[in-house]
């Protein structure tokens, strides 16, 4: 990514801002990245920029939560139309009742209704809490690309390293480069409202210690973590590159 393209970090990501054409048919080819040169040229401070972005952004998409292996049999059945209106076949799908949802184990999708750019909703924890609702439970989020989120409702008994391995797997194998979201699995948390990173291995050893530590009032935030925080944010614009 270009060093002056306007970007915010949230989570192990960076977020860019951008503008669209008005035909959803043309999303993926007519982005526009918006630069701080673009500010200074349009008069825009950067606050506001992120501001009307969120609010115009979460205004836009609307999402469908599906079960995931509903939406493979509706395309597999309607292949030819799904090719020319696939919005149209996963509105088709019956949607997730509550009641079913809290009892299943099931892979759910989380796109929106133009297929595009539906990872965003990491950043909207409001609208992922009335999925979490559905199934009552925390929500496990797995990035399959930028446009995608595959849904699991949280158990204790969850095998996260398979999971990011499975994510991992397909991001080198599936997923072209650009549309590589991240490695990472996210947790929204309902009680709290808010989307955290899940750690693994001894990256999650490592934040315990940390955490530990600050409870006992010891440092935890020293120059290490600075410059660890700097890596992730280094790495993260290096995917989006």
């Amino acid at each position: 990514m270009p060093e002056n393209i306007v970007s915010i970090t949230c989570l192990d990501l960076s977020v860019i801002f951008c503008l669209f054409p008005d035909d959803p048919e043309s999303r993926g080819r007519g982005v526009f990245e918006i630069s701080e040169e673009d500010l200074r040229r349009w008069g825009i401070e950067r606050a506001r920029l992120i501001r009307d972005a969120y609010e115009n952004t979460g205004k836009r998409y609307r999402y469908l939560f599906r079960r995931l292996a509903d939406v493979t049999e509706a395309i597999e059945k309607n292949t030819e139309r799904f090719l020319c209106d696939p919005v149209s076949v996963i509105e088709g799908i019956p949607e997730i009742e509550e009641a079913e949802g809290k009892k299943s184990e099931e892979p759910y999708t989380l796109i929106n209704s133009e297929l595009f750019n539906g990872s965003v909703i990491l950043l909207y924890p409001d609208r992922l809490a009335e999925f979490a609702e559905k199934l009552g439970r925390d929500l496990i989020l797995l990035p399959s690309s930028v446009n995608e989120l595959v849904c699991l409702g949280w158990t204790e008994n969850l095998d996260i390293e398979r999971l990011q391995s499975i994510v991992m797997s397909v991001n080198r194998t599936c997923v072209s480069e650009e549309d590589v979201l991240s490695d990472s699995l996210y947790r929204y948390i309902r009680r709290e409202n808010r989307v955290e990173i899940i750690r693994t291995g001894d990256e999650a050893d490592a934040e315990k210690i940390l955490k530990d530590a600050g409870r006992k009032g010891q440092m935890c935030h020293g120059p290490d973590s600075v410059r660890k925080r700097e890596r992730k944010e280094a790495a993260a614009e290096e995917r989006r590159e």
